[in-house]
């Protein structure tokens, strides 16, 4: 057989010579999920014992490589994790899947095959087991599961199929288990418990479990309540923000010139606490939808899409609410309808301090086009204006200003000579609008 003739294991003839002839050196590859989900130490070791059982007389484990992760993961973000050292897995660690395919391709490499519990382990997805195995053959390393068998000869295709039997079965079972989680977690929400820390301004009040098995070992369920002055002020905010239209900035300078009666949100972890309110802190609390009574999940995507924040259509909520709300859900949907509106806009008109900023505009933030969008300062030709131009921040979305001029605008002195005398303060937002007009 020549060297480039193909073996019944889609091997080199030089590959499969070299394995029949003497010892073989093993890599044992593991994985094991979250320790929320199992016990990586057992697992690991549960892992390496079925793999011992199932090796031929000649072949020697010489590498260890595992990873505590899910192996739903992108093939790119396997091996980051560190957290296997917390477990105290009483075997060396020569790396993670990505050292093993490092290693793999190198013509000095410490192993010749690899093996694993199951294909599984390798991942639970079938593209990503599929690449990590061509890897492995593309470097002429066989990869070998111990619930398959461990042969050299007979039928290929006959290995194939039963690979791609195990591993279709594993890819079932993730996604089966992913869908039966989500069910579970959507009834949970539905029927009003929270999951998760409760939101500022909310403590839990824990109830027995309603399975009286998982009861009996101890397990809970939780709804929220309002939690004192941590409550208060979470309408405070809300208050503030619909009666007054103030900015996150301007809430936390309030809020912060009296620690004691606004308590300020804690974060998890105690390194990240900053003891203040932030901009930050206030916007999350005005959109957080769990203050208007309702139980909501799903608002972030946390593993899919590293905790962005989902489209509200894809929000499960309560059917009514559950739990006593500290912002009414008629001021919370206001409020999330003026969002946009202010997005971007400073409390009050003072010149902005920004060293780069050349002029100021009195009206800065007051003055709306019929179309319902704030007009932004411009200085043409000499002259402020205030103009609305929707077609620049429109791009690659549907068109929600259908029939909309190209630009919207009008002079800063024109509004300024219909408002009373001597008075300059500028009307209350939303009082003046922009005249619509052409360029030219």
């Amino acid at each position: 057989m020549s060297d480039y003739a193909v073996s019944p294991l889609g091997m080199r003839g030089a590959v499969l010579g070299q394995l029949l002839a003497g010892e073989v050196r093993v890599a044992v590859l593991c994985r094991t999920s979250t320790e929320d989900l199992q016990d990586p130490r057992q697992s690991v070791l549960r892992q390496v014992h079925n793999v011992k059982d199932v090796l031929p007389k000649a072949w020697m484990i010489v590498a260890y490589f595992y990873d505590v992760e899910s192996g739903r993961m992108e093939l790119d973000q396997r091996g980051r994790k560190t957290g296997y050292g917390r477990f105290n897995i009483p075997l060396p660690r020569d790396g993670g899947i990505g050292d093993l395919l490092a290693e793999a391709g190198q013509r000095k490499r410490r192993f010749d095959v690899v093996i694993c519990e199951s294909i599984s382990i390798v991942a639970r997805r079938a593209f990503e087991g599929l690449s990590i195995e061509r890897d492995l053959e593309r470097a002429d390393v066989p990869l070998f599961a111990a619930n398959e068998p461990i042969t050299l000869d007979g039928s290929q295709a006959q290995r194939i199929l039963l690979r791609g039997i195990n591993r279709s079965v594993a890819e079932y079972e993730a996604v089966n288990t992913g869908e039966q989680s989500w069910g579970g977690l959507c009834a949970h929400t539905r029927d009003g418990f929270n999951i998760g820390k409760p939101p500022h301004g909310y403590k839990a009040k824990v109830y027995r479990h309603p399975n009286s098995v998982k009861a009996d070992k101890g397990h809970t369920k939780s709804r929220l309540e309002p939690d004192g002055a941590r409550g208060e002020t979470v309408t405070q905010i809300a208050l503030w923000r619909y009666h007054e239209n103030l900015g996150y900035g301007t809430i936390a300078d309030r809020l912060n010139a009296d620690l004691t009666k606004y308590p300020p949100p804690v974060p998890p972890g105690e390194t990240r606490a900053r003891g203040a309110w932030s901009k930050t802190s206030v916007y999350e609390i005005l959109k957080n939808p769990k203050y208007t009574g309702y139980m909501v999940y799903n608002k972030r995507a946390t593993r899919s899409r590293g905790g962005k924040v989902n489209d509200p259509m894809l929000w499960v909520w309560s059917a009514e609410p559950v739990h006593e709300p500290l912002i009414p859900k008629w001021m919370y949907d206001e409020l999330a309808a003026r969002r946009q509106a202010k997005r971007g806009s400073r409390d009050g008109n003072a010149p902005n301090t920004h060293p780069k900023t050349r002029r100021s505009y009195v009206l800065r933030g007051m003055v709306f086009h019929s179309c319902d969008r704030r007009m932004y300062g411009n200085h043409r030709h000499g002259s402020q204006y205030y103009m609305c131009n929707p077609a620049s921040n429109n791009r690659g979305r549907p068109n929600k200003h259908v029939g909309h001029e190209k630009a919207a605008y009008i002079r800063e002195d024109e509004i300024l000579g219909v408002l009373p005398r001597p008075s300059v303060q500028p009307a209350p937002a939303r009082a003046v609008r922009g005249r619509s007009r052409q360029y030219r």
